[in-house]
Parts: C-alpha cells; sequence; structure tokens
C-alpha cells in the first residue's frame, strides 16, 4: 500500500506512514451527545495578560473542578 498523502510505499499493517507520519487507517465518523459550557470571566483578560501561561491554566482548571464539583 502507498501512502495517500505523500505516495511513499509502508509496511503491511502499519498504521502511520514511516515518511510523512499521515495515518493510514479509516475514522469512521462517530455521534457524541455533549455539554458545552460557555462562562465569561469578567476581567479574564487582563488578569491573563500579566500572568505565566501555565499559571492561567492552572486557574482555569481549578474553576472547572469548581464547578464539575458543583453539579
Amino acid at each position: 500500500m502507498n501512502c495517500p498523502n505523500c505516495g511513499a510505499e509502508t509496511a503491511p499493517g502499519a498504521r502511520f506512514c514511516s515518511t510523512c507520519g499521515h495515518s493510514l487507517q479509516a475514522h469512521s465518523d462517530e455521534r457524541r451527545v455533549v455539554t458545552v459550557v460557555f462562562a465569561d470571566l469578567v476581567g479574564f483578560t487582563s488578569l491573563a495578560e500579566g500572568r505565566d501561561p501555565e499559571e492561567v491554566k492552572n486557574l482555569v482548571d481549578d474553576c472547572m473542578e469548581r464547578l464539575a464539583a458543583t453539579s
């Protein structure tokens, strides 16, 4: 089989092309029921601009944990 992305020959049973890394497996569509949460955090932009990105991520993660705990 040849890679549909770059045309390189691939090994039998390979999941990815060894030349370009393109996936060689077909992905089936999947339908899921999901819940989407939108939160407008007042002052978040000005708060986040002056902080380290990891600190902001941890702050958001803490907020999401609190939201999940109250549901």
